[in-house]
């Protein structure tokens, strides 16, 4: 299925970026629009792919972020360049980063490098999501030393858990916690 381009997709995300509950699922509201390409792909996930409720909400705050992102650095959802994902990878972390007037902004929360790499792999999905619905390309979304057009192949044959094995250009580096065991 290939839906037609959304204003929302081409155009510069607005001020204030709030996530909305409609009908039993979250819906990303940018400057009083509905950020469609985002609210589409979440109930994709909901509909096709059987994502959970908590992760439906993980999946929104995630898309959140991201459209607050652009939002602050007057960007539309495809405009924001890899150099760009960069600084939206560090403002997870807490890290301010330049808005389009030029003076720094940060993002609301905070967040640790597990959660931040979270939001990450969860922008990375939605994005693989819209690149599908609408037939657009994201500049940041690549994949190290595989070329985009692999991982889409492997995709598309069905190969979602073999598509993992490919690893993400932006990552947010992380140790694990160790557990354990009791003595």
């Amino acid at each position: 299925m290939i839906l037609p381009l959304s204003i929302t997709i081409r155009e510069p995300i607005r001020l204030p970026v709030e996530v909305i509950e409609v009908d039993g699922l979250p819906k990303i509201i940018a400057g009083g629009t509905p950020v469609t390409p985002l609210n589409v792909a979440l109930k994709l996930k909901v509909e096709e792919r059987g994502a959970t409720e908590a992760s439906i909400e993980t999946y929104s705050r995630a898309g959140r972020l991201y459209s607050e992102f652009a939002a602050r650095r007057e960007r539309s959802l495809i405009d924001v360049t890899d150099e760009e994902f960069r600084w939206f990878v560090q403002a997870l972390q807490d890290r301010p980063f330049p808005g389009g007037g030029g003076q720094q902004q940060t993002l609301p929360g905070e967040r640790g490098a597990r959660t931040a790499n979270l939001m990450v792999t969860l922008i990375y999905s939605l994005a693989a999501e819209m690149q599908n619905l609408y037939r657009v390309k994201f500049d940041w979304y690549r994949y190290r030393g595989v070329p985009n057009e692999l991982v889409d192949i492997v995709r598309a044959v069905g190969g979602h858990k073999r598509a993992k094995m490919f690893r993400r250009a932006h990552r947010v580096p992380h140790t694990p916690r160790k557990v354990l065991p009791l003595p």
